[in-house]
């Protein structure tokens, strides 16, 4: 598994229903990317990453993930201090 948050156990909740929102508020298309990649987990890994490659890339040929590719770069996404306040960026790619 990948441990990247700690809670208390009255903060799992809304937590959980905040992110599960947010998924929902994804492209259906990237979101069905994400879990079919997800699915290859089961394979060899260099298997894995050539498939999980190949659909990203797929998906990187769509115009919505091509705009949120140019906006993420736009508000600092691959800078230091975009990196330390990834789930700010993330929210602000949200909105519209």
């Amino acid at each position: 598994g990948y441990l990247n948050r700690i809670f208390e156990a009255a903060e799992i909740t809304p937590f959980v229903d905040n992110l599960a929102r947010r998924i929902a508020s994804f492209s259906p298309h990237a979101v069905r990317v994400a879990k079919e990649s997800m699915n290859n987990v089961e394979r060899p890994w260099h298997e894995g990453l050539i498939e999980e490659a190949y659909l990203f890339e797929g998906l990187l040929r769509t115009d919505e993930s091509q705009r949120n590719m140019r906006k993420f770069l736009e508000i600092g996404g691959q800078t230091p201090e975009g990196e330390q306040r990834i789930d700010a960026l993330n929210a602000e790619l949200g909105d519209p």
